[in-house]
């Protein structure tokens, strides 16, 4: 086997395996991420106070019913025929009897319309942080463009002033799979398992450049 076809074949497989390791556990879906003041000043806020953190944004009620409305654009789109079903980070210590979550939609075909456009989800007051899928495939209305969306964070009667949320992020997947099995792996953010992988990588091309190395001395 000639010198020139070995680097030729080296060559094919290191191609391969860095195309492989580029599309490995990347981001599949429409992310909504609550980290940077850009992002929160698109909201419009209806009895909450919202503070960008770490990564991170708290709301904060005012007073009874607050919720936090986004309005979506022709460059800033959430296909509603793609992606049906949603995962929200987040965490709260705030409980009440019968608090839930609520979200609110309005598509191509549907203004907020009770209960067309209006997913309940439950929440969990442990105050540390939890992902909640929202199954909204069962919606008629969930079809084309979702023109806004509408998050009653926390709902419940008589709330009072001072219920607080931590949100990360919601983040919009094809599958209840998917969106079960996403733990905040964006494409920036690469989860330790892509790491690990990419780590065994490089240590594998090193290994390969020694034994091409001395491939080529013979």
């Amino acid at each position: 086997m000639s010198k020139k076809f070995i680097a030729l074949l080296m060559v094919a497989v290191l191609s391969v395996a860095i195309f492989s390791i580029s599309s490995f556990g990347a981001f599949d879906g429409y992310a909504m991420r609550f980290n940077t003041q850009e992002f929160l000043d698109k909201f419009n806020l209806t009895n909450t106070e919202i503070e960008l953190k770490d990564g991170y944004a708290t709301a904060t009620s005012t007073a009874h019913d607050p919720n936090i409305e986004y309005t979506f654009s022709e460059t800033d789109v959430l296909d509603a025929d793609k992606y049906k079903f949603a995962v929200m980070k987040y965490r709260t210590t705030y409980e009440q009897e019968g608090m839930i979550g609520e979200f609110y939609f309005a598509s191509d075909v549907s203004g907020y319309n009770h209960p067309a456009t209006h997913a309940v989800f439950n929440l969990n007051s442990s105050g540390e942080w939890q992902r909640v899928v929202v199954d909204l495939s069962t919606f008629e209305a969930w079809t084309g463009n979702i023109k806004s969306l509408r998050i009653d964070y926390i709902e419940a009667n008589n709330l009072p002033a001072g219920a607080a949320m931590d949100i990360e992020y919601i983040a919009f997947f094809a599958t209840k799979a998917e969106a079960e099995a996403f733990t905040d792996n964006f494409d920036d953010n690469p989860a330790t398992s892509d790491q690990s992988v990419l780590f065994a990588f490089v240590t594998l091309l090193g290994f390969a450049a020694v034994v091409f190395k001395r491939k080529l001395a013979y």
